[in-house]
């Protein structure tokens, strides 16, 4: 099984902060006995205030490792394992290896298609690593109480 990993779903836009281990890792502690959440990019902002009864939706993702990709001189496309499926609750993305803002695809071959046709034939054949990550398909609710997140519905879910 893989670790899966949690942002909050108002988190999610063109930067990405890494996510977490638990929604418990987005909690801060406040002066005077008071929480927060954790900003998006602690440089940038303030903690936003968390009180007993709140509820934060967040998300989770999953890494599935990696895969070297390759293109042929005649354009036909191989990986090194099989693709993974996408978890329940979820969804599959593959990218290229630390470039998935400009690389990022929602399945294999929709990658592939996207990515060789952005290659010139002096470029080929071609290969580089690709990692393949998943993100929840809905968000899933936490209130806040008593100093910690809880889930909603989807304990299992939630805990692993």
């Amino acid at each position: 099984m893989t670790e899966r990993k949690w942002l909050p779903s108002d988190y999610q836009d063109e930067v990405i902060p890494p996510p977490r281990n638990h929604p418990n890792d987005w909690i801060v502690r406040l002066p005077g006995d008071s929480y927060g959440l954790a900003p998006a990019d602690e440089s940038e902002a303030d903690p936003r205030i968390l009180k007993d009864g709140d509820i934060v939706k967040f998300d989770w993702t999953e890494s599935h490792g990696r895969a070297e990709f390759t293109v042929n001189a005649d354009r036909t496309w191989l990986i090194d394992r099989d693709a993974p499926n996408a978890p329940e609750g979820g969804y599959m993305m593959v990218a290229i290896y630390g470039d998935t803002v400009d690389t990022m695809m929602p399945g294999l071959d929709e990658f592939a298609e996207a990515f060789i046709s952005n290659l010139s034939d002096g470029e080929l054949p071609f290969s580089d690593i690709v990692t393949f990550y998943s993100w929840s398909s809905e968000s899933l609710e936490f209130v806040f109480s008593n100093g910690s997140f809880q889930p909603l519905k989807n304990t299992s879910e939630a805990e692993q």
